[in-house]
């Protein structure tokens, strides 16, 4: 949980974690795989959490981003009118390139 408040005054707690990982220009393609990691699944110290998954780094490379929320739900939805948009914080990395030394 964040040692301060948030813009509205609020202590947003990260509900769930997603990795997604695939073949570099195979942004949606067969080689997107994609892995979520719950509160049982994370271990940290303080404010810091970690997760691992072990995954082999195709000869084409590879890309990893995150994305997770403060909700249950695993794709955003559109706010409807009057919604409150501190109730659902979403998050979203860049994709991270790794690529295999030749």
């Amino acid at each position: 949980m964040p040692t301060t408040p948030n813009a509205a005054g609020r202590h947003p707690v990260l509900d769930h974690l997603e990795l997604i990982v695939g073949a570099q220009g195979d942004a949606q393609g067969p080689s997107m795989r994609t892995r979520v990691f719950g509160a049982g699944d994370w271990t940290g110290q303080g404010a810091w959490r970690s997760v691992s998954w072990v995954l082999p780094v195709p000869a084409s490379g590879r890309f990893v981003r995150a994305r997770g929320n403060s909700i249950a739900e695993r794709s955003p939805l559109p706010d409807v009118p009057d919604e409150d948009p501190w109730q659902d914080l979403w998050f979203y990395s860049n994709p991270v390139f790794v690529e295999v030394a030749r």
